[in-house]
């Protein structure tokens, strides 16, 4: 879902501006409401941007306040206030309160309508939301596409790592690197690095000082398990993470995953034919040389 800074740096939302500079921009906005009643928690949804006039607390900030409190409780997106209609200026009292929840609070400009600009806000959330759907599906095809034509795991990863322009480690069931992309080849310190931080993981994953499945990130490193075995998870794990951009989305990595899981399992299946080939070929050996000592 974008962010409040992403509307706000869309240019398309010039007349938006952010009033207390402690307000935390990166909420995500996945609903909107308009609302001129002061009970409006009751009736909205978490991660909601709510736009107002501000009608009511026209002789009465302290009431913004409140409700300032009330929405920060429920975790919604922020707050958009008409400023130029009703209420001309917002108390620094009110502001202050604010920047203690870092809640955002945003100036509408006065050229915006309140019900256009929930219906442009709302194409534009949706307009990403396909962006970021056909990027992670077109990633996919393109790793199916090598699956099918028979390149190893290994050339997938390096493609994958080229895609996003990100490092990127495979781990195998026994947490030892099973591929990784370029980047470490050219530094073994940033590949210890990482196997470090990996390793890490797993002590925490162990102590259940996280849960089970959980996606782990920090700042710059993620860690995606890869179930191509039930028991037996592989792990990948894409560094850099924040500075991935736009249209990049956890769904791309979740198609990644799904499609490394099925060439890995096809790989060691490929190699279970092959060995079980190999067995046939030496018994039939010996076999052989047994009749031919009986004969």
């Amino acid at each position: 879902m974008p962010t409040l800074q992403n509307i706000l740096a869309a240019p398309s939302f010039a007349g938006l501006k952010l009033i207390n500079n402690q307000g935390d921009l990166h909420r995500e906005v996945r609903h909107l409401d308009i609302t001129e009643n002061i009970d409006i928690k009751d009736y909205t949804a978490k991660e909601s941007f709510i736009l107002t006039t501000g009608l009511l607390f026209r002789d009465n900030q302290a009431g913004l306040k409140q409700m300032i409190k009330e929405l920060n409780d429920i975790d919604t997106a922020g707050l958009g206030i008409k400023t130029s209609r009703y209420l001309k200026h917002i108390n620094q009292e009110v502001i202050d309160y604010a920047n203690e929840l870092e809640f955002p609070l945003i100036e509408i400009s006065e050229e915006w309508n309140l019900g256009e600009i929930t219906r442009q806000i709302s194409t534009y959330i949706s307009d990403e939301q396909t962006a970021k759907l056909n990027y992670a599906l077109n990633i996919q095809e393109e790793l199916n596409d090598m699956l099918i034509k028979g390149f190893g795991v290994e050339t997938m990863i390096e493609r994958m790592s080229r895609i996003l322009g990100v490092p990127v480690l495979l781990f195998n069931p026994f947490y030892m690197v099973d591929s990784q992309s370029w980047h470490y080849q050219q530094n073994n310190l940033l590949k210890q690095q990482h196997i470090r931080y990996f390793l890490e993981y797993l002590r925490s994953e162990n102590a259940n000082t996280i849960t089970r499945n959980q996606t782990k990130f920090t700042n710059d490193v993620a860690i995606f398990k890869v179930q191509a075995y039930a028991y037996f998870p592989y792990y990948l794990t894409v560094s850099d993470i924040n500075k991935l951009s736009y249209p990049f989305s956890l769904l791309t990595i979740e198609q990644i995953g799904s499609t490394l899981s099925f060439a890995i399992y096809k790989n060691k299946k490929v190699e279970e034919a092959e060995h079980s080939d190999i067995n046939r070929f030496f018994e039939s050996l010996i076999t052989n040389r047994s009749d031919q000592s009986l004969s």
